[in-house]
């Protein structure tokens, strides 16, 4: 079966695991990820030098050649008896197929150790452990060993976080029927990933069959470097033949995740920290990621070419630290990045940095911080319209694996974060993603078993929420033609199309888990305004429509008349203080029925004497049902039962344009009884009911 090569360990010259290094010696590229950062993998580091009966195995090991070293430890375990002296050997194959991303593998071999020596696994096998569990889809054991993990003495919330991801785990399904994921048609059989948008195509990342002139391997798993390649996009998941992007920015090393900006002129990338043929190197010799900035080469006639020139390193780049994964503002005045520099959060960080025009400088990096930031990895930030940060997270709760996330903006900063969920996410690794202007499509990577190599790339659409809506009179719940609306996104205020499909109706398309606020304005009424969550947004059905209403109040007055004991009291409407006010009580019906009981055809009629008494009386019947069987099938009940009250009134000779009707199901409910309550029948009765409501008199 074909291998999946972790982002984290196959891509990890961009920015990678916390705790890993990428090295190599000699002619071969040397990668910082995190430089053994995190104090327990350093102590699970110094246990395997100090009870290490296989140096070879270790040497190669310990400088990330690790599908040689594989090799090597199951020579010696194949030597070895199967019992506690070789615990070190299971745990350093276990170890070797991690850092390859080969998910079973690693389950297999910490199993053997969990399952006959739990004793003897440091704090951080149980992590490494359940993350390969949670990737596999067991989550219910990785749940056990997540919270063993958390038992032990750390600061590490990762357990904790982790667990919480799977005890609700439901929430990652809510609205997955609404989207649509292919893979493209141009992966190759290797690594093919973190596509970025240019001219009408796609920039990726590729570990495909290099030039000719370029027969150089990574040591960390024996694949060819990553170079930068480009497509035309022909149509979703279809693109053309790739092509190399450009030879002044591929490197005899790794190129990879970009952004393009300031209308294509400007360009920064990353690549391993090597310029004008001179590679740095840092004082462990370490050869650590850094990004590039570059403009784009002008043609004789003063037009733009396709080549990319005055190519040089950001001034805050360090030899002795990783830099990468650039995303930016339309303006080109805020960048953000993941590095793995000292005084991070976890191993590798998010980080802004802003260019003043002024100096041609950018600011310091700032570090967005522990609400985004974890013990983990944050990585692959892409920012969509200057205002929602998409990134990819190892360290919060998700479906295994790499998963991905966003933040909307909140007051210039990124203080909150969701999962963005199946089937974009899943226990495999699921980063670098890219949205179009519109925020319904895009792309991402993803190393799941169905792809054609390690890590692939794929198209996604969001069929969104066509969402149905209309303006109602607050207190009769009657449907309103005539009025304006107004919609827009909740966080920055971006306008949002709809139509009318009539004068009463109106219907727009959602966004990716987007907030809404929807407002409406009527003559003789108050404006009227609904906030519109990301998680009522998408309480779609399968057909992926839903209705909103948004209830409008009349500047009339509108009082209750209080009783001593019952159901709550009707509302009565009174043009001024002198009118008589008449309380009339409501009508009320057997459990799935709408006839006319003989105690609420009294009530009816007491109610049709009065309107006789009042011919300029108006009236509202608006039936409601109990929260049992499902809603739609409760709306059809309650019409049915406003209908019954309707025709009533009529054979006792009233006007039918003295009677609106509507109906509300089981949405208003007058005891707390709502699906799943333990109610009696008494409560259940006095939800199944008819209001009268007097609208004019």
């Amino acid at each position: 079966m074909k291998k999946i090569i972790q982002l984290l360990l196959c891509l990890v010259f961009l920015l990678g695991i916390t705790g890993e290094l990428f090295a190599q010696k000699n002619k071969n590229i040397v990668q910082n990820v995190q430089g053994l950062k995190e104090l327990q993998e350093e102590y699970a580091q110094q246990w395997y030098r100090k009870n290490s009966t296989t140096p070879t195995a270790d040497e190669l090991f310990f400088h990330y050649t690790y599908k040689k070293a594989l090799e090597k430890y199951m020579e010696e375990y194949e030597k070895a008896p199967d019992g506690e002296d070789n615990v070190r050997i299971k745990l350093q194959i276990a170890e070797c197929h991690r850092k390859l991303n080969e998910h079973k593998e690693t389950e297999i071999w910490f199993g053997k150790v969990a399952t006959a020596y739990e004793s003897q696994l440091q704090p951080i096998h149980k992590l490494h452990y359940a993350d390969a569990l949670s990737s596999n889809g067991k989550y219910e054991t990785a749940k056990v060993w997540y919270e063993k993990y958390e038992k032990d003495p750390h600061n590490d919330k990762r357990g904790l976080r982790k667990t919480y991801g799977i005890n609700n785990i439901e929430l990652f399904y809510v609205d997955s029927a609404l989207y649509q994921v292919q893979e493209i048609n141009v992966n190759s059989e290797e690594s093919d990933f973190s596509p970025a948008y240019y001219e009408g195509g796609l920039v990726f990342s590729s570990a495909r069959r290099p030039p000719a002139n370029k027969k150089e391997t990574f040591n960390w798993n024996e694949k060819s470097f990553l170079d930068l390649y480009y497509a035309d996009i022909e149509g979703g998941q279809n693109l053309s033949e790739p092509s190399e992007f450009h030879v002044s920015v591929n490197s005899r090393f790794h190129e990879g995740t970009l952004v393009v900006y300031k209308e294509n002129t400007k360009m920064i990338f990353t690549r391993n920290d090597y310029h004008k043929n001179k590679i740095r190197r840092s004082k462990k010799d370490v050869h650590n990621l850094s990004l590039y900035i570059a403009d784009r080469e002008s043609a004789e006639d003063g037009s733009e070419s396709s080549g990319w020139t005055n190519i040089k390193p950001f001034h805050f780049d360090s030899k002795e630290y990783s830099v990468g994964h650039p995303t930016i503002t339309k303006d080109g005045t805020r960048m953000y990045f993941a590095s793995d520099m000292p005084g991070g959060v976890g191993g590798v960080d998010l980080y802004y940095t802003n260019y003043d025009s002024t100096y041609d400088t950018w600011s310091q990096p700032v570090n967005l911080g522990k609400s985004i930031n974890t013990e983990g990895n944050e990585m692959f930030p892409f920012l969509h319209e200057d205002s929602t940060l998409y990134f990819a997270s190892n360290g919060h709760g998700g479906l295994g694996g790499l998963d991905i996330f966003y933040s909307r903006k909140e007051e210039d900063s990124f203080k909150t974060y969701k999962n963005i969920g199946y089937p974009i996410n899943k226990s495999t690794d699921d980063f670098g993603i890219i949205l179009a202007e519109d925020g319904r499509s895009g792309y991402f990577t993803s190393n799941r078993d169905t792809g054609t190599g390690d890590d692939d790339i794929y198209h996604f659409k969001s069929l969104g929420c066509r969402l149905v809506g209309v303006a109602v009179h607050a207190v009769t719940g009657e449907i309103l033609n005539d009025f304006k609306v107004n919609i827009h996104e909740k966080v920055d205020s971006i306008p949002t199309a709809y139509a009318f499909s009539s004068d009463s109706v109106f219907e727009f398309t959602t966004k990716i888990r987007t907030a809404y606020v929807l407002e409406a304005a009527k003559k003789d009424f108050k404006n009227g305004k609904i906030d519109l969550s990301a998680i009522d947004e998408f309480n779609c059905d399968l057909y992926g429509v839903d209705t909103v209403k948004i209830p409008l109040m009349p500047f009339e007055p509108v009082i209750t008349t209080p009783t001593d004991d019952g159901p709550p009291p009707l509302f009565v409407y009174t043009p001024d203080p002198n009118a008589k006010v008449v309380e009339v009580v409501n009508v009320f019906y057997d459990l799935d029925k709408f006839f006319i009981r003989r105690d609420a055809s009294r009530d009816l009629d007491r109610v049709a004497r009065t309107l006789l008494d009042n011919p300029s009386m108006i009236v509202a019947l608006t039936s409601h049902t109990d929260s049992r069987a499902s809603n739609f099938y409760n709306i059809r009940l309650g019409q049915r039962r406003s209908r019954s009250a309707y025709k009533y009134l009529i054979d006792k000779g009233i006007s039918p344009k003295r009677l609106k009707v509507s109906s509300f199901g089981e949405t208003v409910l007058v005891t707390n009884c709502p699906d799943g309550e333990d109610c009696d029948e008494v409560k259940h009765q006095e939800n199944r009911r008819t209001e009268i409501i007097i609208l004019d008199y």
